[in-house]
């Protein structure tokens, strides 16, 4: 069905250092392309400068963080004072915002990317109108539950229920693993849309990027690129490279949110050449160090189930990776054998698959254009908009 939509993109989070914030300036601009009437809201400006092309159709609540909230808002995601009471403030004043931007439109969309779906959820009940999409990057209901979390589990699954059941609420997720999770909390109202990168920008030359970054010329190197999660198993990867006959140079590149710090992982393997950049990188930044790199790694552990972002950057900057065989790592690599896999925590594993591709690491680059065309912002724009209900 053909409508005249007005979608407004609602990024709370995007005052914080994380993927949501890039994740809505991409869709902005590629449904821009598409001749679609796009506007975003956000509940302040921050960490990341509102792009001059988008200038005149980003909405913060606020013009200046309010008093306090970015001093309660610093630190390490997991260790913040009170974070889930801040990301429901957050989501509640961008999502009023947010009505009110859409009110005098009939076919308006509001997609969620990040905040708190709770709300979403109460919100899609509550109204008659717009239509909600949200966009999950994690499982719904999901971990261990006891005591009063245990017994709400069961009516706030029912809620989930009837929120999809209105027929204005839609979610997102990544891959097909977390579709199977989510399918049976909101049945056919979960769609799988996969990251999406810009296949468009000319990368540079492998020997350009060292020189940039002052990292010898002809040495491997392998990255770890990312912030530094505790699923991220860099002992495994540090031991394997370790047993190759010269072990190469292992360049972290990430800020620290964990325990996980490769410094004292590198200082643990008596690992000595590794150089490590404790930074949020900024985006006209990454390209270079995705193009110094000979192979990216993905030492993740063995019950890891979701996907990586940095899977599908190797994609975009055409870099093979070494990937630990978790469901959908595996299953990615089986499809677009852009990569090598090894058994999640065994060394010797690791090492022969970092191995074999550093061997030949160009033998990849065709499996990675077609992984990076088919996971473009063009074609996940073709997906959003048929799931907004407008003309693709």
């Amino acid at each position: 069905m053909t409508r005249d939509l007005q979608i407004i993109l609602v990024s709370p989070s995007a005052h914080y250092p994380s993927h949501n914030w890039p994740n809505t300036v991409a869709l902005m601009r590629a449904l821009r392309r598409k001749g679609q009437n796009v506007r975003a809201v956000i509940f302040s400006t921050g960490t990341e400068p509102v792009p001059p092309d988008l200038q005149g159709s980003v909405e913060p609540v606020f013009s200046h963080m309010p008093p306090g909230w970015r001093q309660a808002a610093a630190g390490k995601w997991q260790e913040r004072r009170l974070g889930g009471l801040m990301n429901v403030c957050e989501t509640l004043a961008c999502l009023f915002k947010a009505l009110r931007l859409g009110r005098r439109h009939p076919n308006t969309v509001l997609h969620f990317i990040g905040g708190s779906y709770w709300l979403v959820v109460l919100a899609a009940l509550w109204l008659k109108r717009p239509r909600f999409v949200y966009s999950l990057y994690g499982g719904m209901l999901s971990g261990p539950a006891g005591g009063l979390k245990a017994r709400l589990r069961p009516h706030l699954k029912k809620l989930l229920q009837r929120a999809a059941a209105t027929g204005r609420l839609e979610f997102t997720c990544e891959n097909e693993f977390l579709h199977q999770e989510i399918t049976p909390l909101v049945g056919s109202h979960i769609h799988v849309i996969p990251y999406a990168i810009n296949d468009s920008e000319a990368l540079p030359a492998p020997a350009e990027a060292r020189q940039r970054l002052d990292l010898p010329p002809q040495e491997k190197i392998v990255l770890f690129f990312g912030t530094h999660r505790r699923e991220k198993d860099y002992h495994t990867a540090l031991k394997g490279c370790l047993a190759l006959p010269n072990p190469p140079l292992a360049l972290f590149v990430g800020k620290v949110i964990s325990s996980n710090d490769p410094r004292k992982v590198a200082a643990d393997c008596h690992y000595a050449n590794v150089r490590i950049v404790d930074e949020f990188v900024p985006e006209e930044m990454t390209k270079y160090y995705f193009a110094a790199a000979d192979a990216v790694a993905l030492p993740y552990e063995a019950d890891f189930s979701r996907g990586s972002g940095v899977l599908i950057e190797c994609c975009r900057h055409l870099r093979p990776m070494i990937a630990s065989a978790t469901p959908y790592f595996s299953a990615f690599l089986a499809r677009y054998q852009c990569g090598i896999s090894y058994v999640p925590g065994d060394s010797a594993s690791f090492a022969a698959a970092a191995g074999r591709l550093l061997a030949d690491s160009t033998r990849y680059r065709a499996a990675l254009e077609t992984a990076r065309h088919d996971h473009s912002w063009t074609a996940a724009a073709d997906q959003y908009i048929k799931l907004y209900g407008g003309p693709v």
